[in-house]
């Protein structure tokens, strides 16, 4: 009998400051244009790998949270008794799933199913062997951050959300990382966390958020174990459009004519440090304790990704169509709430 316990981590809707007239957290725009229904697009171990029994299991989905059935099943087909802990995408929306065997797998195939709650067809499985002697390669560096912001007097966006302050983050490949976590501190300290498979990094992710203070990186091994945090707190490059200079819409700046940010504190990394040192998810091990280095300058980013803004930028889970400057406050607000409504239903 299939034995799995759901645990949730960070769900929930994101916080919206209604008497600023502005989010001020940047789930609005993927999540409201995310399918409705819930895609497993992607999982770990890769497809067909051997690796050892203390390998991370973890299913990544676009879409409504908790819509399918997740399983680990043996060569037999028969469930493993697993805990699900289940992780909400607080920038682009989805879900990640981790699945923890409340044994030691023993050597042999093993398989990852997603199923539809209702009349059980498989939506989703990925097969791997569990082998003896199954060794992991050397911890990975810590990888390089680029971050570009675009703030404006008054909020602009697309069908999928207005905001004052538009993001474009991209996150250097490192040899060895089986996926990524950036996660985004906010002025009132509160966290929000995305994590990339190895395929999607190197691009450029946007994001609509505002009172972001810190932004944090880090690559983690196949079995879980986390490289260094790479931190920046300042972005590499900023530009504020006034009411009369706005394009309308985010993503127009062309960065290549843009130096720094002026306007900001060049103190880079967080001023107050007594919080570093910790690991980034609590899944990675509580005896591991990454140091902080810096974001590293944009000419040294490794990745080979698209330039920032225009259709080389990714939005995980959908797309969205340009809407230009909002209507006012009051329209905007309600258009904030209207989405949100949706997402709720």
């Amino acid at each position: 009998m299939m034995m799995l316990t759901y645990k949730t981590v960070g769900a929930g809707v994101a916080a919206m400051t209604v008497g600023a007239m502005t989010l001020t957290v940047g789930m609005e725009q993927a999540r409201a244009c995310s399918p409705a229904l819930e895609q497993v697009y992607d999982a770990l171990p890769g497809s067909g790998s051997e690796v050892a029994a203390d390998a991370e299991l973890v299913l990544f989905s676009h879409g409504l949270e908790g819509a399918s059935v997740v399983a680990l099943l043996d060569g037999e087909g028969q469930a493993v008794s697993a805990d699900v802990v289940e992780h909400a995408q607080r920038l682009h929306g989805g879900m990640v799933r981790y699945l923890e065997p409340t044994a030691p797998l023993m050597p042999g195939s093993y398989t990852l199913t997603a199923m539809d709650p209702l009349d059980e067809p498989v939506l989703f499985e990925r097969s791997f062997e569990i082998i003896d002697g199954g060794a992991w390669p050397a911890p990975p560096a810590a990888p390089q951050l680029e971050w570009y912001r675009e703030t404006f007097d008054e909020p602009v966006g697309d069908s999928c959300g207005y905001s004052v302050a538009h993001h474009q983050v991209r996150i250097s490949s490192v040899e060895g990382a089986a996926y990524y976590l950036l996660s985004v501190e906010l002025d009132d300290s509160s966290v929000l966390e995305q994590r990339y498979l190895a395929s999607e990094v190197g691009r450029f992710q946007v994001a609509q958020m505002e009172q972001v203070k810190c932004l944090r990186v880090t690559a983690l091994r196949g079995d879980g174990l986390p490289s260094e945090v790479t931190e920046a707190c300042v972005p590499d490059k900023c530009r504020h459009y006034d009411a009369q200079e706005s394009p309308g819409i985010p993503g127009q700046t062309e960065w290549d004519t843009i130096e720094g940010c002026p306007d900001e504190d060049l103190t880079e990394g967080d001023p107050d440090d007594s919080d570093v040192g910790e690991p980034p998810v609590e899944d990675a091990g509580d005896d591991i304790g990454p140091d902080v280095v810096d974001g590293g300058d944009e000419d040294d980013v490794g990745a080979s990704g698209d330039d920032a803004g225009g259709e080389g930028s990714s939005v995980a889970g959908g797309s969205c169509s340009t809407g230009g400057k909002s209507g006012g406050s009051l329209a905007f607000v309600l258009a904030a709430l209207g989405a949100l409504v949706w997402r709720r239903r």
